[in-house]
């Protein structure tokens, strides 16, 4: 009994139809890095998240600055008066 072989062409045509599926599947996975819109915080790469509708990054202590009143020099004004 013989080992079945491919021919060349069947073996090019191959080699295409995977590579083609690895490019199709590599464009479906791009998500917001590449411009898309997100809907989840999934669809954004990681340490992203999604911010209507597009992916954002968070700077480092940006939501507990948000939280905390800073202590620079607000010469004891109470918050949400603002002083004017």
């Amino acid at each position: 009994m013989t080992t079945p072989r491919i021919s060349k062409q069947d073996f090019w045509r191959a080699l295409l139809a995977v590579c083609v599926f690895g490019l199709a599947l590599l464009l479906a996975n791009a998500g917001c890095s590449s411009g898309a819109v997100c809907y989840r915080n999934t669809d954004c790469p990681v340490g992203d998240h999604c911010d209507h509708g597009q992916c954002m990054r968070l700077a480092a202590g940006s939501e507990a600055d948000a939280a905390v009143p800073s202590s620079g020099g607000g010469g004891g004004e109470t918050s949400g008066t603002g002083g004017q």
